[in-house]
């Protein structure tokens, strides 16, 4: 029940798990996929704590069934938002390898977190 949650909360761009609450009561599509079910925001936010390696694999797992089934291209794709007159220098130019470091990075920020 909490995955599905999850998910759909995902799918929706609705992150916290007081908002998820919200959905659960208001939202119809919600109350048909839980079966009536509300859980609170405590106990959704517990779900999110308890199994965060659990929904990594998940994540993966999904990112390979579209790459299957082609419906993504796996393609590395860096794009800056800055307005500037093309500055060159090491700092603001990014390769594969520059790009596979900010990763690690992210990954493991976002473990601490």
């Amino acid at each position: 029940m909490f995955l599905k949650i999850y998910l759909y909360g995902y799918l929706n761009g609705v992150r916290s798990g007081r908002d998820l609450e919200k959905e659960c009561l208001r939202n119809m599509e919600m109350q048909w996929l839980l079966e009536a079910i509300i859980p609170n925001y405590h106990s959704i936010s517990n779900f999110r704590k308890n199994n965060p390696i659990a929904l990594k694999k998940l994540f993966k797992l999904y990112v390979l069934f579209l790459k299957d089934a082609d419906l993504i291209g796996c393609e590395t794709i860096a794009i800056d938002g800055t307005k500037s007159r093309a500055p060159n220098s090491k700092k603001v130019n990014f390769n594969q390898k520059k790009i596979d470091k900010h990763v690690d990075c992210i990954e493991v920020k976002t473990q601490e977190y």
